[in-house]
Parts: structure tokens; sequence; C-alpha cells
């Protein structure tokens, strides 16, 4: 696969966190920073730094993982 799946816990910088907003999968990916931050682009903020356990991203949250580079 493209990724090598990790628990939230095990994460590391660099690592891609994967999201579905609606009902057709994957729809939304951010890079892991530390300490449960994430980077990602918003269509109405731009890139924004968001936190994995706020509310929206916990219920979003599909998987995460390392890049298989």
């Amino acid at each position: 696969g493209i990724v090598k799946r990790k628990k939230v816990d095990k994460l590391e910088e660099g690592d891609l966190v994967f999201f579905s907003f609606g009902r057709n999968g994957i729809d939304h990916v951010g890079v892991y920073l530390h300490n449960n931050k994430f980077v990602h682009v918003s269509t109405r903020k731009g890139v924004i730094i968001s936190d994995l356990s706020d509310s929206w991203y916990a219920k979003t949250f599909v998987d995460a993982g390392s890049p298989n580079i």
C-alpha cells in the first residue's frame, strides 16, 4: 500500500492522517506535526493547524500512517 498504517498514539512528524467528511470514503488528508496537531488545507481558511482531538476531527478521522517512500 501507499501508507503503512499506524495508531494515533504512534504517529510521528510527516505521517498522514485521513478523514471522511462525506459518504464517499476518504476525502481529506493532513500531515501530522506533533502533540496531536496536524496541518491541512481548509477551503474557507486556507492552510491551518488543527488538533486531532477536536470533536469534528475525532468524529471524521478514518486512518493514519507513514508514507511508503
